[in-house]
């Protein structure tokens, strides 16, 4: 991650106005680079394992019963 990253991650669009990231779900996984300060992350952050991140992998999130791999060259 870039320097540029704020270390909370995520923050609501307009503070005291809207409440997603009460409701939402914000993860990260084996985060590096000048802005992976993951210790000062939002409290809301999910930190995966590298078990919970596999569930999350292109191939297995964006199949579907279809049989499309959105991995595969064309």
């Amino acid at each position: 991650m870039g320097a540029h990253i704020e270390a909370a991650g995520w923050r609501e669009w307009h503070p005291g106005e809207t409440h997603s990231i009460e409701t939402a779900f914000y993860a990260e996984f084996n985060s590096s680079g000048p802005g992976a300060h993951t210790a000062e992350r939002d409290a809301h952050t999910k930190h995966l394992t590298a078990e919970e991140a596999t569930r999350y992998q292109t191939k297995k999130y964006l199949s579907g019963s279809d049989g499309w791999d959105p991995t595969a060259a064309r």
